[in-house]
């Protein structure tokens, strides 16, 4: 939120005289997450004090509440009362038990202030990365979202495609089931890798069934083990 008083002309042209001064400030710091260089609040201070006195201006940065949320309001003053001031949310980061401690707050004032004083004087304190670190971060985000795929299981698709074949070519549940067990020793066609797949597929086209000793020794081993079902529906 911007607010002003009701004219600022003086406060413009000092502003625009101490802009004319500001040189580039040094980024003496570095983001140890995203490995990027950008200027510390002592080093902007030190590098803007001086102009800003020189052109009759200042700067006060005061903490606030908004509807129960922590603010820093920013606020640029010129020696004729005039002045300009932007309010910024803080984000504050809960701790590992879920509060907010006192170091918290600072930190995030701290990186506010920064932000906020780059803002309101038109300077440029950090590296310009393009949007790369944004983007960073919500491509990470956009992966995470997507749920985890077995690479090892065949996909939805393919047992769509594995039943469809078998009821083409009138194989029962029955039989399929015993040509799912005799290949896998498993009657969920969930769990059918990748590698039986095809392996399957070629059996139900050619309408075998797997030797009785092995679905014998298959489905024993699953009873023993309390897995053996129907296969599931596509």
């Amino acid at each position: 939120m911007v607010e002003q008083s009701e004219s600022i002309a003086s406060l413009a042209a000092a502003l625009v005289g101490a802009q004319a001064e500001f040189e580039p400030v040094d980024k003496t710091a570095t983001n140890p997450f995203f490995k990027a260089k950008y200027a510390d609040l002592p080093t902007i201070v030190r590098a803007v004090q001086p102009i800003l006195a020189k052109h009759k201006l200042a700067i006060v940065q005061m903490p606030g509440m908004d509807e129960g949320a922590d603010t820093l309001t920013t606020r640029l003053m010129h020696s004729s009362g005039e002045w300009i001031q932007s309010t910024m949310r803080l984000h504050l980061a809960a701790t590992g038990s879920g509060g907010i401690t006192p170091q918290v707050q600072g930190s995030a004032l701290t990186y506010a202030r920064r932000y906020g004083l780059s803002a309101i004087l038109g300077i440029v304190t950090d590296e310009d990365d393009d949007g790369a670190h944004s983007s960073q971060v919500q491509k990470s985000q956009q992966t995470a979202s997507k749920p985890k795929v077995d690479a090892q299981t065949i996909s939805d698709a393919q047992r769509r495609r594995m039943f469809a074949i078998a009821k083409d070519r009138g194989i029962t549940e029955e039989h399929l089931r015993q040509i799912v067990v005799g290949v896998t020793g498993d009657s969920s066609t969930t769990s059918v890798t990748r590698d039986n797949y095809e392996t399957i597929v070629e059996m139900i086209e050619n309408g075998e069934v797997p030797k009785s000793d092995r679905v014998v020794q298959n489905v024993e081993a699953m009873l023993a083990r309390g897995s053996y079902d129907h296969p599931d529906a596509p």
